[in-house]
């Protein structure tokens, strides 16, 4: 899955328009960022993608928790799903997969 897909997803259907604690974040990550965050995730730390007819509508990414060697190999997990594709199972197969 190319990150611009995922970053379109991120930008459709969490940040655009409203206002919410979905990400933790302030502000609009750019392609960029986007791209970097794509290509640090890998190994340990993936990302998952749930697509219907070829549209992004969920994803799921284990990310590293601190920056420290004390917490090596701890990670947290974001799940996010379309607010019209919630309530169908997706973000449970996701979480399936990513275990």
């Amino acid at each position: 899955m190319p990150p611009k897909l995922i970053y379109q997803a991120f930008f459709r259907f969490i940040i655009k328009g409203s206002k919410t604690i979905a990400t933790l974040e302030f502000e609009p990550k750019d392609e960029i960022y986007m791209q970097e965050w794509f290509e640090n995730h890998h190994g340990r730390y993936c990302v998952l993608v749930a697509e219907d007819n070829d549209n992004v509508v969920g994803w799921a990414s284990i990310n590293p928790y601190r920056n420290s060697c004390a917490y090596d190999g701890v990670g947290d997990l974001s799940i996010s799903i379309h607010r019209d594709h919630r309530n169908q199972g997706i973000g449970g197969q996701l979480l399936r997969e990513i275990e």
